[in-house]
């Protein structure tokens, strides 16, 4: 009887190697989606009335079900016209979009905005800021 409680004792100590092995409830595996904006960068500057082209490149381990693409103002009013895309199931694309600006468009500071959403429902975003003259 020593022996099975030895050996009991000893298989659930070797399970606790410190590492935890359980994964956030939130997504599978952990592996959250991920978006990088990579144009326009930072601080760019476009003329009012103009579209601006935006690329970014996701990761979604899950499968990738939507991006939804917009720019604001600081006061969150549009400034360009928000588009969504859906997708079947890929695990990493290069998104290309180009969003077209408001009828009321004004100059001023936008926030460029791609938010993607992944077959698990978990959604990232990514935002770049840039100048409308």
């Amino acid at each position: 009887m020593r022996a099975v409680a030895f050996m009991s004792a000893a298989l659930l100590l070797t399970g606790c190697a410190g590492e935890n092995l359980f994964s956030s409830a939130g997504s599978v595996g952990g592996s959250e989606p991920t978006v990088e904006i990579t144009a326009p960068q930072e601080a760019f500057s476009l003329a009012l009335g103009a579209s601006v082209q935006i690329l970014a490149q996701v990761n979604a381990p899950n499968g990738l079900v939507s991006a939804d693409y917009s720019g604001v103002y600081e006061d969150g009013s549009a400034a360009f016209v928000a588009e969504t895309e859906t997708f079947g199931r890929p695990s990493f694309a290069n998104l290309d979009n180009t969003i077209g600006p408001v009828i009321d468009q004004t100059a001023g500071e936008v926030r460029l905005i791609v938010r993607v959403v992944d077959g698990q429902g978990e959604a990232k975003a990514d935002t770049v800021q840039v100048t409308v003259n």
